[in-house]
């Protein structure tokens, strides 16, 4: 069994490349611990711009010759504009939302050769407890399937078994389909890897293979679904409301829609809690909220939540649809500029480099 490739993962779990840290918070509604890390803890891409794959930053012809200036141009100004904004509440429009863009978390495999014999997909790429993990499989009509899960974190095996379910879409393409349900047994450890290996052995004796590698997640609390959201010193505060199992510290981050669905604002919040119900406060920056011109009532269209311990991280797939705002006045809300340091020396950098690159 090759498992190397998730060996590495079994303590730390992200969905949809979600990258989430700890944030301080406006002081009333502080964060313990109170850290502070860079931009892509905001679910933020590298504030690079898409073409440092080709070294930019590099002074000479050949390079220069391969670079598009006005992109750098237009990232230099995002970064700019980027730094208005506190780290714990940044702008969709400059950032783009890490939930909308990573929805489709579906997991596919295919046997190879050119005509593939064997397709094997899950729905998501990890699973929260206390759900079983699911497991699709299209093979060719009286395939002989057997199926084998190997725990990471466990270092053990155990074997799956695959019935086959009357689909169309499936018969239409000529393969049966087939599909598999196991429950990850209980520990003590927030996430766990997997490696689910399918073979397929089809009527002339041939074997074909195709293999799933996903998480199942045991988060140390749940969102119950219950918010309450208020005026909060300028800016708009939506309570989330968390039921603890572990103390640990939980992080949540969550993006802001207005009525007909347009990207408002992006939130991020952490958490040291111990067992309990607790309300976590997200704060959505009201100089966003002010500039948009947005009246509410506003849409939490996605939260999530995650748990994080001294070696693991265990990353809930995102609740949709989450919660609706009370109405509010935009142009009620305040918020003074920030001044990011960091991003401005960025954005100044970038123009540097620009400037140089355009003297060639």
């Amino acid at each position: 069994m090759q498992r190397a490739a998730l060996l590495s993962a079994a303590g730390v779990v992200g969905v949809a490349g979600l990258a989430v840290a700890l944030w301080t918070q406006p002081d009333d509604i502080r964060s313990e611990p109170a850290e502070s890390y860079g931009v892509q803890a905001l679910g933020v891409q590298s504030s690079r711009p898409a073409v440092a794959a080709e070294n930019p930053y590099v002074d000479s012809k050949e390079q220069a010759e391969k670079i598009d200036v006005d992109e750098l141009v237009s990232e230099a100004q995002r970064l700019q504009t980027l730094a208005r904004y506190p780290q714990w509440s940044q702008p969709l429009r400059l950032v783009g939302d890490p939930f909308a863009d990573g929805k489709d978390d579906k997991l596919s495999a295919a046997s190879a050769g050119e005509t593939s014999m064997l397709n094997v997909y899950s729905e998501h790429a990890s699973f929260d407890a206390p759900e079983p993990i699911v497991i699709h499989a299209d093979a060719t009509d009286s395939a002989e399937l057997t199926g084998t899960v190997y725990d990471v974190g466990a270092n053990a095996t155990q074997a799956v078994r695959f019935v086959r379910e009357m689909r169309r879409d499936a018969a239409d393409s000529g393969l049966a389909h087939y599909r598999a349900t196991f429950t990850p047994a209980a520990t003590d450890r927030p996430n766990g890897g997997y490696v689910i290996q399918v073979s397929a052995v089809d009527r002339e004796g041939r074997s074909h293979e195709a293999r799933l590698e996903l998480m199942y997640n045991r988060p140390y609390a749940l969102l119950t679904g219950r918010f309450r959201d208020r005026f909060d010193n300028g800016n708009l505060v939506i309570e989330a409301q968390l039921e603890v199992r572990l103390t640990a510290t939980f992080r949540l981050q969550a993006s802001l829609y207005g009525q007909q669905q347009q990207p408002l604002a992006l939130a991020s919040v952490a958490r040291s809690l111990e067992p309990g119900t607790h309300w976590v406060p997200l704060a959505f920056h009201g100089l966003i909220l002010r500039e948009q011109r947005i009246d509410g009532p506003y849409l939490l269209r996605f939260i999530a939540l995650t748990t994080a311990t001294r070696d693991a991280e265990a990353v809930s797939r995102p609740l949709e649809q989450a919660y609706v705002t009370q109405s509010y006045d935009s142009q009620a809300f305040v918020g003074e500029a920030a001044e990011n340091p960091e991003l401005l020396a960025e954005a100044a950098e970038l123009r540097e480099r620009t400037a140089r690159l355009q003297a060639h």
